[in-house]
């Protein structure tokens, strides 16, 4: 078992740290666990029934809550949990685009979080979370600008299934000038790791517009392996553990 990323709850009395089950060289969701402070050693798992990998997450004001942000179906998303262990919920519903960097304010007037927010067509910027209205509001605007002068459009999302019943995301990213009634050659992106996804956002080795730009449709599945689709999936691609079964 491995541990990392340790916070501590605003009254001193709790402390909670990402963890991950030793499988080899695999692949584990890390999860979060939470225990008393002075640590006695005992803690306990409080997103085991949550099947995505746990990013980085903070305690909400409350001090019962954690708010965390987890790789969800080609998005980084925010959601909450009980610092007691229960169900995980989505805090915004549907979001597109990539959170990193989850920050509680000492005070405010509100119930507030920050954190940056990208997608594929924004660059990171400083969003402001009123967790009671469940609202988000951009702070900064460095590159706002910027980014309104290019010709790219937002990321396309479609799912397939498979001849044996999977469902399979993908992204389509567009050429300058894109024409509906044109068409097109297809550049098939396909991402390594094999446990990787690929990600609502601006990416600096592999930029979708980018490699779009000279008339391409650029596509980028996230085959059976990738994470952002529960642990199964994930592991699914090693043997034969698939025995041909669908999985979502």
């Amino acid at each position: 078992m491995s541990r990392s990323g340790a916070s501590f709850s605003t009254d001193g009395k709790t402390i909670c740290f990402s963890s991950s089950a030793d499988k080899g060289t695999i692949y584990a969701l890390d999860r979060v666990e939470c225990g008393a402070w002075p640590w006695t050693g005992n803690s306990r798992v409080v997103t085991g029934t949550f099947d995505r990998s746990v990013g980085p997450f903070a305690f909400a004001h409350d001090g019962r809550t954690l708010v965390l942000t987890a790789e969800d179906k080609g998005f980084v998303r925010l959601f909450t949990v009980p610092v007691s262990g229960g169900a995980v919920t989505p805090l915004l519903a549907d979001t597109r685009g990539v959170f990193r960097g989850v920050s509680v304010p000492a005070r405010s007037d509100v119930p507030t979080i920050f954190a940056n927010w990208e997608t594929a067509v924004s660059p990171a910027e400083v969003v402001r979370i009123d967790l009671a209205a469940k609202t988000q509001a951009r702070l900064t605007r460095f590159n706002v600008d910027a980014a309104a002068s290019i010709d790219w459009q937002p990321l396309r999302e479609f799912w397939t299934t498979t001849k044996e019943g999977r469902r399979l995301h993908s992204f389509l990213a567009l050429p300058p000038g894109f024409d509906e009634t044109k068409r097109y050659p297809l550049l098939v992106l396909i991402h390594g790791g094999h446990a990787n996804m690929w990600l609502d956002s601006i990416t600096r080795r592999w930029n979708y517009h980018l490699l779009a730009s000279p008339g391409y449709v650029v596509l980028l599945t996230d085959y059976r392996g990738s994470t952002g689709y529960g642990e199964t999936f994930t592991l699914d691609i090693l043997g034969d553990r698939s025995a041909d079964r669908p999985t979502t």
